[in-house]
């Protein structure tokens, strides 16, 4: 595995080493030592998979608020997504600033999100799953969201959202926000 820094600190770009042969690849998806001797204490307590019927679905951006923070691990496992990240914790240097990476079922990444960041996608293609690694268990009653459009947040969309749901488009807005605090 190779980790790359983002430039949301503490998010990570991982690409994994696949070991080809004729038969096909073969490569692991989480190591716990791995994580650790890149600083990151990651333990599994919770595997979620979406799948998205249609190209240009957007989900996000979501998160849960401390203290049932969740640092996550995401993978597109059938077709593509732009992913986006949303730093929410105060006093970070990119608070409020997005970043946003390609992920296929072509290629061979992952996206490490730490705690304290929201946490979005837009489908590029039909049928587009993700998987999610999750170190806290889901809290209905710690949901937070940010809506796409909020204008305190630099989220650059490649393309006109054309299935989202209602809850996802009624965030209040950030105004006055000042970030979590992690």
């Amino acid at each position: 595995m190779k980790f790359t820094k983002t430039d949301i600190p503490g998010c990570f770009l991982i690409e994994l080493s696949a070991f080809r042969d004729e038969r096909g690849w073969f490569s692991r998806l989480f190591c716990q030592d791995t994580f650790l001797k890149e600083g990151i204490d990651f333990q599994v307590r919770q595997i979620n998979q979406s799948m998205n019927k249609e190209r240009h679905t957007f989900r996000g951006m979501h998160m849960q608020r401390p203290p049932f923070s969740e640092g996550k691990i995401v993978r597109c496992v059938s077709g593509a997504v732009q992913d986006f990240v949303l730093d929410l914790r105060l006093g970070s240097p990119t608070l409020l600033k997005t970043s946003s990476f390609h992920l296929s079922e072509n290629d061979e990444k992952l996206l490490y999100i730490p705690k304290g960041i929201a946490h979005g996608f837009l489908t590029l293609e039909e049928s587009s799953s993700l998987t999610y690694l999750h170190d806290t268990n889901y809290v209905p009653e710690a949901e937070f969201g940010v809506r796409f459009d909020d204008p305190a947040i630099d989220l650059i969309l490649p393309y006109a959202i054309r299935n989202i749901s209602e809850k996802d488009v009624s965030y209040p807005l950030l105004s006055d926000f000042k970030g979590f605090k992690i």
